[in-house]
């Protein structure tokens, strides 16, 4: 396929949804470059399907769902759809065969990224000039990444198990802590435009995982360690102990200036 085309697809499934006015730009574009309408609407709707199965890899067979609840293949008994943990026989709920949507995210940001320097290489020298060279700089192409892929973060679906979730929030840990790239005490690249798309999808799936695991206590306090609420020190905690060991912690650590 045209990587123009494939572009304009993996930006379009970006959100999980194809409207009729993208599929009506993609469609468009292939007309542009001489290609089969038909044929790139075929491609589009088995992308937008092999992405659905993807995204939502749990679907449990009709025989072994009542409702919204399941059945535990290990004991038989009904849970509700979103536990990880059987309450009767504590038989954990796995998709070993689930995509990670760690994965997956991190592959539309690597297209986002490359459609935008494949963009910017393609524009010929004589076509730059005083009045648009701005766009060319490469804080400004780095900063216009960093805001579509900041789209892209938050328009992602959090995923429903076990696995994924706990994968997928340690990157999005990792990548909220991150310090925004300055210059002079500014950020020119937009780097902390991205790290707050990381910091509020961190915030979702923490959420989500919460009542996911509301009956998994284990689960509950992986998630702990990724909750900055709930691990961060200050100063006022540490001077709230009075034993001489948690003032000698607290000497070590806020040092007087």
């Amino acid at each position: 396929m045209h990587p123009e085309i494939e572009n304009l697809i993996n930006m379009a499934l970006a959100d999980g949804e194809v409207t009729e006015k993208e599929r009506g730009i993609i469609l468009r574009k292939a007309e542009i470059l001489g290609i089969d309408k038909d044929e790139v609407e075929m491609i589009l709707d088995g992308k937008i399907a092999l992405y659905n199965k993807q995204v939502n890899p749990i679907s449990a067979p009709k025989s072994n769902k009542q409702g919204d609840l399941k059945k535990c293949p290990s004991c038989g008994a009904p849970v509700h759809s979103f536990v990880s943990k059987c309450g009767d026989c504590g038989h954990e709920f796995r998709n070993v065969e689930a995509v990670r949507s760690s994965i997956l995210l991190s592959k539309l940001m690597n297209e986002a990224a490359t459609k935008i320097k494949n963009e910017k290489a393609s524009v010929p020298a004589n076509e730059i000039t005083n009045s648009n060279a701005h766009l060319f700089n490469p804080n400004n192409i780095a900063k216009e990444i960093n805001v579509i892929q900041a789209s892209i973060i938050s328009s992602f679906p959090v995923p429903n198990t076990k696995e994924d979730l706990l994968e997928f929030i340690s990157l999005a840990h990792g990548e909220s802590n991150k310090i925004p790239n300055k210059l002079g005490g500014y950020v020119f690249d937009g780097s902390d435009i991205l790290i707050n798309a990381w910091k509020s999808k961190k915030e979702q799936i923490l959420n989500k995982a919460r009542i996911i695991f509301k009956d998994d206590q284990n689960s509950l306090l992986e998630l702990e360690i990724y909750d900055n609420n709930k691990i961060s020190l200050n100063k006022n905690n540490l001077l709230k102990f009075n034993n001489p060991f948690m003032q000698w912690i607290n000497k070590l650590t806020f040092k007087s200036k």
